[in-house]
């Protein structure tokens, strides 16, 4: 049996998903040791909603389904941690290197760790600090 997940387009331009034949809990009790073999594997894909009075209270996805969704949101929350620290800078007055914000960006997009960008952003500032050696004034010859 399929249910229909319609997804709509909401006022913002966003994807929604409304779900409209929720399975019944007793049919799901009934149908419990067929259910996770019944669920497909790809991502997209419908997933079993159930819940009683058939008001959706719950929902069945698949393993993969389940990593896939927690890797867009766990990546949405870098994201947006990124975002407000690099308003922060903002706030203060600061405008970040545009080679700050490329790290920033490729630590909230998985590419290097956060100590990894925060590591070459203060090696940057370091050598931007320091004078060059054999400059007039520093002593060195």
């Amino acid at each position: 049996m399929s249910y229909d997940i319609p997804t709509e387009v909401s006022r913002d331009g966003v994807m929604g998903t409304r779900i409209s034949h929720p399975m019944g809990v007793d049919e799901a009790r009934s149908r419990l040791s067929e259910l996770p073999a019944a669920l497909p594997n790809e991502p997209g894909a419908d997933p079993v909603v159930m819940g009683s009075y058939r008001r959706p209270q719950g929902v069945l996805i698949s393993v993969r389904e389940y990593e896939t969704l927690m890797e867009v949101y766990e990546r949405h929350l870098r994201r947006n941690e990124t975002e407000a620290a690099v308003a922060s800078v903002r706030a203060e007055g600061i405008e970040p290197a545009p080679a700050a914000i490329a790290d920033v960006e490729r630590a909230a997009e998985g590419e290097i760790s956060y100590d990894e960008a925060k590591e070459r952003i203060a090696a940057r500032a370091r050598q931007w600090r320091m004078p060059p050696t054999g400059s007039p004034g520093t002593g060195d010859a």
